[in-house]
C-alpha cells in the first residue's frame, strides 16, 4: 500500500497493520515527490549517461567493501556507474509494468511535457483523474525503488544533489 504524505510517497508492505493510517514501519524511506518526478522526467538522460561512462570490460565485477578507501578512477566509475543502473531499473520496472493507460499517461506528461490539462483535454479526462492517475504513476516508481537498498539511494541523491533542494 502507497500513502502520500505531503510532498513525499512511503511504502508499506505490511498487510497486516490494523491502523491504516499509518505507514507499519515508521522508519521507512521516504521519497519526496520531487524526486520521483525528476527520475521520470529525466530518466532518457540519465540512462544515456549510464550509457557514456566507461563499460565494464569483463564480465565479472570486482565490488570493494564500503568502508575501504577509494581504489582506481576505474573502480570508482565502476561503482557509480552499477548504483546509477540499479536505481534506473528499478524505474524501468515500474515504468514497464504499468496499465497501458498508466504509460500513456506517464509519456505525454514525462516524455512529451505535456501540462495536466492538457493531458485531460487530449485524452478526455477529468483534471482530477489525471492527477489520480500521476499518484499512481509515482506510487508504483516509489514502490519498485523500495527494492533498492537505501545505501544505493541515499548516494543515487547525494550524486544529483536532489535532495538538498527540496
Amino acid at each position: 500500500m502507497i500513502w502520500e504524505v505531503g510532498n513525499t510517497l512511503t511504502n508499506n508492505y505490511n498487510t497486516n497493520n490494523k491502523d491504516v493510517n499509518k505507514p507499519a514501519n515508521d522508519d521507512a524511506y521516504e521519497i519526496p515527490i520531487a524526486a520521483i518526478d525528476y527520475l521520470l522526467y529525466n530518466f532518457h538522460y540519465l540512462q544515456r549517461e549510464v550509457d557514456a561512462m566507461q563499460p565494464n570490460t569483463s564480465g565479472i565485477a570486482h565490488i570493494p567493501a564500503r568502508d575501504a578507501r577509494p581504489g582506481n578512477p576505474v573502480e570508482t566509475i565502476a561503482m557509480k556507474r552499477a548504483e546509477l543502473s540499479i536505481v534506473l531499473d528499478a524505474v524501468d520496472f515500474a515504468w514497464r509494468h504499468l496499465t497501458p493507460e498508466l504509460r500513456r499517461i506517464a509519456r505525454a506528461k514525462y516524455r512529451r511535457g505535456w501540462s495536466n490539462q492538457e493531458i485531460a483535454e487530449r485524452y478526455y479526462l477529468s483534471p482530477s483523474t489525471v492527477t489520480r492517475r500521476l499518484t499512481s504513476i509515482r506510487a508504483a516508481v516509489a514502490a519498485s525503488l523500495a527494492s533498492v537498498p537505501d545505501s544505493i539511494l541515499t548516494s543515487f541523491w547525494r550524486g544529483i544533489d536532489l535532495l538538498s533542494d527540496v
